[in-house]
């Protein structure tokens, strides 16, 4: 358990994590990023450059696929559909 607590304070396993819940961007991704320097979304934003355009999507949306949905409009929007 120590082991396993001590791997999720771990500063680079953390930034592999952030970078890789940028839709597109996985594990091999996010390393390649880190590699390069990348250790925040900020600083992604100014390197937009080494992403693929699927990438800079996930990007551009960043926050918006990182803000949860209520589940009342979850459930409206299935009713709906």
């Amino acid at each position: 358990m120590s082991k396993l607590t001590s791997l999720e304070k771990d500063p680079k396993l953390m930034t592999l994590e952030l970078l890789a819940k940028v839709w597109g961007v996985g594990p091999q991704a996010a390393q390649k990023l880190y590699s390069k320097g990348i250790k925040t979304i900020e600083q992604l934003r100014k390197k937009e450059d080494l992403l693929t355009s699927m990438q800079k999507i996930g990007l551009k949306y960043f926050e918006d696929f990182e803000e949860r949905i209520p589940r009342a409009e979850a459930t409206e929007i299935s009713t709906t559909v």
